[in-house]
């Protein structure tokens, strides 16, 4: 189906909810993280944080990765897109990591929903929809943990009610 271009709706995130889904192959890019959490009932306003849980009662995460060394992190997309590495750079970054797997065990069937951050051809900071991952438990370390894509196409969820959208935090 052809769609004509429309450069304000390009990014926006309102489209994508009216058409309910989303997948990798549509090249989803947004233009900052609470326009990405629309998509999943996210109502609050500027959001500046790694990850968000939505509050569907899923345990799933909105995740922002970068995919460049940055901070305590140095993440990478390989295998043409399904293997996530999330590496440690520092003490800091391997402290995370243990508390992310023990979170993980906790919660035992969570997933992330990953929009890494990248620039446009003009330089613009956009978030990209690469797919849906879950952590592999086989293939963790210290310095690094594993994640897979298990899907690349993923369904957009309506609000809870609004309190629980604004408070809730990853």
């Amino acid at each position: 189906k052809f769609e004509p271009w429309d450069f304000e709706k390009r990014y926006s995130p309102e489209a994508i909810i009216q058409k309910g889904v989303f997948s990798v192959a549509d090249n989803v890019l947004l233009r900052t993280q609470a326009d990405a959490l629309q998509l999943f009932g996210y109502v609050g306003g500027r959001y500046q944080r790694g990850a968000w849980r939505i509050p569907d009662g899923s345990n799933d995460y909105v995740w922002f990765p970068r995919l460049y060394q940055h901070g305590m992190w140095c993440n990478e997309l390989l295998e043409c897109g399904t293997v996530l590495y999330e590496r440690a750079l520092n003490t800091d970054g391997m402290n995370s990591l243990k508390q992310q797997l023990k979170r993980r065990y906790i919660l035992k069937s969570s997933n992330s929903i990953v929009f890494t951050k990248g620039k446009d051809a003009l330089g613009y900071n956009l978030l990209r929809y690469v797919g849906t991952f879950t952590m592999n438990l086989n293939d963790v370390t210290d310095y690094y943990l594993r994640f897979d894509r298990i899907r690349d196409t993923e369904s957009v969820r309506p609000p809870a009610n609004k309190s629980q959208v604004q408070a809730s935090h990853g």
